[in-house]
């Protein structure tokens, strides 16, 4: 059979076509003037805001990255090891608008982590860096969970003996406080089966054992995702830790002595000690007299009262002057000391007596 001598002359444009690009529709660019690509792949601390997560840097094995051309559908490939910190450039692009998608894989090949940047316009010559958000997958499986294991030390010197752990409807434990190193104590928080997403893990330190005395409250935002244990603290500066100290200035002093106690003029009739609560003062003739007086911690809260009068509260090192009644030659100073965790009281008590 014969074909027509014009389907030969309309062929001929579509075989120089295609055999002069790999793309009908890419845009030409000069020598040198390739545009440039270069991504920056997520850490830890942009793929999840909280303070307890997994370790995303042993579960994801590699970042797989596909830049395709909007207008011709031309895909380019790269890949990006985790951790590393190494930003992946892409030089084998030309101009136009890209789509951006990079893939976390696990070591079975999962995609467990995805992110994507679309409509990114490179033009001739252009050095471009994106940082394109990923998220962590979930199965979508209602019935799928995850869980946390975290480990907590506390200085032995707080006198917390005791903890509570809750997730608000899936979680409650009071785990054993061990001593370890001497002076630390030592508490592992397990929980499992909890839905996946974000939770507050709240933690209740007590003194006293289970009825005793709150000495801290620590809330902690939890992410959990399906199938992955969140095993890791996040350090404000995005480290992760095996292991989180909470200092002794975390805990709520439970002291509620004073370190200092001074009245003018005149003298006790003993030095001042802090564990001694009672007191006779001799002001001599003065129908006036100043006291001061300074506690063992900042979080205290000091009061004081003169012959029965209303409590008022005071500040470290503030001096305030108290007047004999009229014809009266004693009066009575209360000093009570209230301890940060609101509950302890120590109260001073002056007689005071002049002449």
């Amino acid at each position: 059979m014969k074909h027509p001598w014009y389907l030969w002359i309309l062929a001929i444009p579509g075989v120089f076509l295609l055999a002069s690009c790999s793309s009908p529709f890419q845009e030409s660019s000069r020598p040198g003037e390739n545009p440039v690509l270069t991504v920056r792949l997520p850490g830890q601390e942009r793929i999840s805001p909280a303070t307890v997560m997994p370790d995303f840097s042993s579960l994801v094995e590699e970042w797989d990255l596909t830049l395709t051309h909007q207008t011709d559908l031309t895909e380019r490939v790269a890949t990006g090891a985790p951790g590393s910190g190494e930003p992946v450039t892409i030089d084998n692009l030309y101009p136009g608008l890209w789509d951006l998608v990079v893939k976390g894989l696990s070591s079975e090949g999962t995609v467990i982590a995805r992110g994507e940047d679309l409509g990114i316009s490179l033009s001739p010559g252009a050095s471009e860096q994106r940082s394109p958000s990923v998220q962590f997958l979930q199965s979508g499986d209602p019935s799928a969970g995850g869980g946390f294991r975290l480990t907590l030390t506390v200085p032995a010197s707080t006198g917390v003996d005791y903890l509570e752990a809750s997730i608000e409807g899936h979680f409650s434990e009071a785990p054993s406080l061990v001593g370890i190193e001497g002076e630390k104590k030592q508490a592992i928080l397990e929980g499992s089966d909890i839905p996946a997403g974000a939770w507050f893990l709240k933690i209740v330190f007590r003194r006293g054992g289970s009825d005793g005395t709150v000495a801290a409250t620590l809330l902690e935002t939890i992410n959990l995702w399906d199938g992955v244990i969140s095993d890791k603290w996040i350090d404000p500066d995005g480290t992760l830790r095996d292991e989180r100290h909470l200092a002794e200035g975390f805990f709520l002093c439970p002291r509620a002595e004073l370190e200092e106690l001074r009245l003018a003029p005149g003298e006790l009739d003993q030095p001042f000690s802090s564990t001694v609560t009672n007191y006779t003062f001799t002001a001599g003739v003065a129908q006036e007299v100043a006291f001061r007086s300074r506690g063992v911690s900042a979080q205290q809260r000091i009061s004081f009262r003169w012959n029965n009068s209303d409590p008022e509260l005071i500040h470290n090192d503030e001096t305030r002057k108290l007047s004999f009644p009229s014809g009266d030659t004693t009066g009575t100073l209360e000093v009570t000391v209230t301890a940060a965790d609101r509950q302890t009281t120590l109260t001073y008590t002056v007689q005071a007596v002049r002449s």
